[in-house]
């Protein structure tokens, strides 16, 4: 027995160095890829004025304090590191008193492209801390904190908004069998697309014109504003399928009321979104269904951080071909003597350069891979009825991010199937379990 428990606690340690290692080589042996989202994250924590549901204020406030008001712009990357590996302890000892295979959590989530994300001015960093810890107390029964780590995960993400919604569900599904009994947790985010296009379809257009093959739309409609006829077509809307762009679609116009602009701007966008369905329906369908398996797996459609990697290390080999990289000037390398060695040599044959290599080649498929095998190793456990309460509110939770990623993500990145990768690996934990502390089929919350 004494050996048994020496070798897993030596397997934890283990896992935890090569957590620790692959941290370390996302913070110093990766350029952070920070243009694009994180500097628009950054001018919104300058000013504040262009937040929106898509960039919500979570990230900007954090951004702003964390680095000091912008002063020292690393710092944030930095607490997040440490944000996640405090949070990643704590569910693993929380696990581990579940099922002495806790250790697979580390191995997990030193996945490179998952300790990448934590260097990048990016809130699915701290989404994905905030998540480890929302598993934590979950685990733990704690009600309250469950509720406060989903306010600062919908302040990080305003679509995360319905996991304040599932924590109440699950929370009174023990006090209301009727909740319980139609087990609306699995689905209850299917309002949310209904709820958009009554309320804000201008946020719905840019998700569906996405899913279809068409590049553009052709349309021309007659709005009525102050008894004025206005005409509007596609020259007057700017949505693009290239990147994400929600929130207004109306261009201004000359002749538009500024009192009339909201209302017009939903009716064009329902009237879009009426359009796409009725020429586009099979389009649209297929996406949807697609982007719901991508994330419900962990697989993905797109990934978005291997690329980001991809991206310098070929810029880097393209310099290099062009001699626009010269040798590094240290004084041990003039003392070469030999001019076979090239200064291209000197620069990319470097253990970084080996390790960015597997990232963008082997890590990405092995990523896959493992997502797979867990799948198909989760069905196969529940078909043996083998759930618990933890369980199905895990399985329930992945079901409605895949439910909001089918709607609304132009395209699945593989930041976002991270979230899911941790659901997996808990859920098979859980479900192998072989403790003498078995989990209760129930949970009593505590305030």
């Amino acid at each position: 027995m004494f050996t048994k428990n020496t070798s897993i606690i030596n397997l934890n340690y283990f896992s935890f160095l090569i957590l620790t290692i692959s941290i370390c080589y996302s913070l110093f042996g990766n350029y952070p890829n920070n243009w694009g989202d994180p500097k628009v994250y950054l001018d919104i924590a300058s000013n504040f004025d262009d937040l929106s549901l898509t960039r919500f204020l979570g990230y900007p406030l954090y951004l702003k304090i964390f680095s000091l008001n912008l002063r020292l712009i690393y710092l944030p990357a930095i607490f997040q590191v440490i944000i996640f590996v405090i949070s990643i302890i704590l569910l693993e000892r929380e696990i581990n008193k579940k099922n002495d295979k806790s250790y697979f959590i580390y191995l997990l989530m030193s996945l490179p492209g998952i300790t990448y994300t934590h260097i990048l001015m990016f809130p699915d960093s701290l989404v994905l801390s905030m998540l480890c810890l929302y598993v934590f107390f979950l685990l733990r029964n704690n009600f309250l904190s469950l509720f406060l780590i989903s306010l600062i995960l919908f302040l990080l993400k305003s679509y995360l908004i319905f996991i304040i919604l599932f924590t109440l569900l699950f929370f009174f599904e023990k006090k209301f069998l009727l909740i319980k009994k139609i087990k609306i947790k699995y689905f209850f985010t299917f309002i949310f697309p209904i709820l958009f296009y009554i309320f804000l379809p201008n946020h719905l257009v840019q998700p569906f014109f996405s899913k279809t093959e068409i590049n553009n739309l052709y349309f021309n409609y007659q709005v009525n504003c102050n008894s004025k006829i206005i005409n509007i077509s596609e020259n007057d809307i700017y949505i693009n399928k290239s990147h994400i762009q929600f929130g207004s679609i109306l261009r201004k116009k000359t002749d538009f009321d500024e009192n009339c602009y909201s209302s017009i701007e939903k009716k064009i966008s329902r009237l879009i979104i009426n359009n796409i369905f009725k020429n586009n329906f099979d389009d649209v369908f297929d996406k949807t269904v697609l982007n719901f398996i991508s994330s419900f797996s962990g697989i993905g459609t797109n990934n978005h951080i291997t690329s980001m990697i991809g991206v310098d290390f070929f810029n880097k080999t393209e310099l290099l071909k062009n001699d626009q990289i010269s040798g590094l000037d240290y004084k041990i390398f003039n003392k070469i003597q030999d001019k076979s060695i090239s200064n291209k040599v000197l620069n990319i044959n470097s253990l970084i350069d080996k390790f960015n290599l597997l990232h963008i080649v082997i890590f990405t498929k092995l990523q896959f891979l493992i997502s797979i095998m867990m799948l198909l190793t989760i069905f196969f456990l529940l078909f043996k009825k083998k759930n618990n309460f933890y369980v199905s509110n895990l399985f329930a939770l992945n079901i409605n991010f895949a439910i909001m990623h089918a709607f609304f993500a132009l395209a699945v990145d593989d930041r976002y199937v991270f979230f899911v990768l941790l659901f997996q690996i808990i859920t098979i934990l859980l479900l192998t379990n072989k403790t003498s502390k078995s989990i209760s089929s129930d949970g009593n919350y505590k305030f």
